[in-house]
């Protein structure tokens, strides 16, 4: 996750409400919190999988499937391969494609 921070703020944090430069770390969530404003950032906003509750290894692996498997992977074989319901699966499959340009489900 610190690599994804440091991708996100290569020149430090920036505030996306107000532009203020100083955060601190939340310890019950994976958030920062704006000194000044009090807003709360996750290194996830503005991406396409948001709001998701989901570990970012079942995300990064579910990227791996679909780029690897040129002919498409079913919904199905996601929830076996990576162990969630079909539901999590279809939702997580829907909008990476529609995030690449790509055919729904």
């Amino acid at each position: 996750m610190e690599e994804l921070n440091q991708h996100l703020w290569k020149n430090g944090f920036i505030c996306p409400k107000r532009s203020h430069n100083k955060s601190y770390h939340l310890k019950n969530r994976y958030f920062y919190e704006c000194t000044k404003c009090r807003h709360q950032v996750s290194p996830t906003t503005g991406v396409v999988l948001e709001h998701t509750r989901l570990q970012f290894s079942t995300l990064f692996a579910t990227v791996y499937l679909m780029s690897a498997n040129m002919g498409g992977i079913s919904t199905q074989c996601i929830c076996k391969m990576i162990g969630v319901s079909w539901p999590t699966a279809y939702q997580m499959l829907r909008n990476l494609h529609q995030t690449m340009g790509g055919p729904r489900p």
